[in-house]
């Protein structure tokens, strides 16, 4: 099986300490990014599948550029290759400020900035502003990735679309890390029925967790510790799981009837496809 989209996670350590993290990224975990022999472990597959997308993330992935820039020569077809970075754009305070760190990427596709009512208390409006017209002038793709706690979030968005004229896409909060200590989650009036019928979303997208390994979760079952086995640190152990074969084949209802779940058990927050995982995961333990 090829890896076409990989996710690294390159440390940790971030700026902010947001209040709805999944993983709880904060300035305290210096300790977390990746090791020597994770780096390699990680360069070896690049060059074996030449994924077709790579994204960095964190944490904040801008202070690991030492190890981004090492995957992206790596890559045995980067000028092919699409990568890019999910901020949370510290850096905008001004178009030169921003060129003066994006540039240091040896290559870069697209940026995604994450920004909300939890990113925005410490990421000013006018920094947005910033990093979309630098992306502009270096012909850059450019999107703001915004958390949502609850449908008034929107009216943040609807801002941000008619002023800046760019892609928002919406993220509902879930049951994990900060989030779950804050009580800060996306609040569902009534059990969403069609969540039954989907599978993971992101089964045909692969993560790099540092001192975890691959996975196609990046939320609930890793960060909740829900199950070890959602994590390998090598590839094709992964994907030879029985774990992975569930999540890529079978949809939340046939995991729940596998697990004979009766779905009158199942709580309104579980509308979320990652909340209802866990929920599954937890009830078969």
């Amino acid at each position: 099986m090829k890896m076409n989209e990989l996710n690294i996670i390159l440390g940790h350590k971030c700026n902010y300490t947001c209040t709805h993290c999944v993983n709880s990224s904060g300035p305290d975990q210096v300790s977390s990014k990746l090791s020597d022999d994770e780096i390699s472990n990680i360069t070896t597959q690049i060059k074996e599948h030449a994924p077709k997308l790579v994204l960095f993330t964190g944490g904040e992935p801008t202070l690991y550029l030492k190890d981004m820039n090492q995957f992206i020569r790596e890559h045995p077809n980067k000028l092919e290759a699409k990568f890019g970075i999910t901020t949370n754009g510290w850096f905008g305070s001004s178009i030169e400020q921003t060129r003066i760190l994006l540039d240091k990427v040896d290559r870069l596709d697209f940026v995604q900035v994450s920004f909300d009512a939890f990113h925005g208390t410490k990421t000013e409006y006018s920094y947005i502003k910033n990093i979309r017209d630098y992306c502009e002038s270096k012909g850059m793709s450019f999107n703001i990735s915004m958390a949502i706690a609850e449908p008034k979030d929107l009216l943040m968005a609807q801002e941000l679309i008619k002023d800046l004229g760019v892609k928002v896409i919406f993220q509902k909060v879930s049951k994990v890390g900060r989030a779950q200590e804050n009580n800060i989650t996306y609040k569902y009036f009534k059990f969403e029925e069609s969540v039954l019928d989907e599978k993971c979303p992101n089964v045909d997208s692969f993560t790099y967790i540092p001192a975890k390994g691959y996975s196609n979760c990046c939320g609930n079952l890793v960060y909740n510790d829900v199950t070890q086995d959602i994590c390998n640190t090598e590839f094709d152990d992964y994907i030879s799981s029985d774990i992975f074969k569930t999540l890529r084949n079978k949809t939340f209802k046939e995991m729940l009837a596998d697990k004979e779940i009766d779905t009158a058990q199942i709580p309104v927050d579980c509308s979320s496809a990652c909340n209802l995982c866990e929920f599954i995961f937890k009830r078969s333990s």
